[in-house]
């Protein structure tokens, strides 16, 4: 069986200001409990960062808890101001979530909660989604709105407790000492090859959507690219919030002349 891997432009090197890792878990009774095991094994782990690295781990039974404790990760980071990296682990589907009770938050519902945290944080949400099908939330960004992470991992298909475990126990083992998620995740697709993941980068997932607009206009008679490129300056401030934060305009560096360019050297092709 193929193994399908989803990278596009998803490479984003050194973590840079995250300063606390959270993982929030919600799997039924009698289920392998993977988000504590792996809180078990970062605990001796970030000893060498001392006060610079912080570690939680919290439970909910439902979607109505949990989503409380994204609003409480919410406040904290906003008056903290500490970037967290968030681990998500419980059931998934390609629409949304699934807790230990049944109930399901589906990503509409997700977004503008990590939304809230990744503006909080001033745009340095880190996110993995460890359940089925987890890299399919990246579908619900849309070029025209805030951006909900800086950078995302998760699952591109349904997946068993033990390989799961066994990515995200390498790739942390391996993000932790470099503190580079692009060589942390080149570990791990090594470690567990056969796993399906989907990693995408917030400036990747921007290029992607806006060169599907592109391909879109492409295709109408008469269409003059180049006055898309105004709208691409206006989406960019708001995807990044980049009114709010400036400093993250080098960060977020991308230009409507690369990726015009990109999707005329390619066709129509998807890039």
């Amino acid at each position: 069986m193929s193994t399908t891997r989803v990278q596009r432009f998803g490479a984003h090197g050194p973590v840079g200001a995250i300063n606390q890792i959270v993982i929030l878990e919600s799997l039924p009774d009698g289920e392998r409990k993977t988000g504590r095991l792996l809180w078990e094994d970062l605990e001796p782990m970030i000893l060498p960062y001392g006060i610079h690295l912080q570690l939680h781990y919290k439970t909910a039974g439902s979607a109505t808890e949990f989503e409380a404790l994204l609003r409480d990760l919410w406040a904290f980071v906003d008056i903290d101001h500490r970037a967290p990296w968030l681990q998500i682990e419980c059931h998934g589907g390609r629409e949304g979530l699934q807790f230990a009770d049944g109930s399901i938050m589906p990503w509409s519902d997700l977004k503008p909660l990590l939304m809230a945290i990744n503006h909080a944080s001033r745009m340095n949400l880190f996110l993995v989604l460890a359940c089925c099908h987890g890299g399919w939330f990246a579908t619900e960004c849309r070029y025209d709105e805030q951006v909900p992470f800086a950078w995302m991992l998760g699952p591109g298909d349904a997946i068993r407790p033990t390989p799961l475990y066994s990515l995200m126990a390498n790739f942390w083992g391996t993000a932790l000492k470099v503190r580079d998620v692009t060589v942390a995740l080149t570990a791990a697709g090594a470690a567990v090859p056969h796993v399906s993941y989907i990693s995408f980068s917030a400036v990747g997932v921007f290029r992607t959507a806006l060169a599907a607009r592109i391909r879109a206009r492409i295709g109408t008679p008469g269409a003059n690219l180049r006055d898309e490129e105004p709208l691409f300056d206006q989406y960019r401030m708001k995807y990044f919030a980049l009114d709010e934060f400036p400093e993250n305009a080098s960060r977020f560096g991308i230009t409507y002349a690369e990726v015009l360019e990109q999707v005329r050297r390619n066709g129509t092709a998807a890039f």
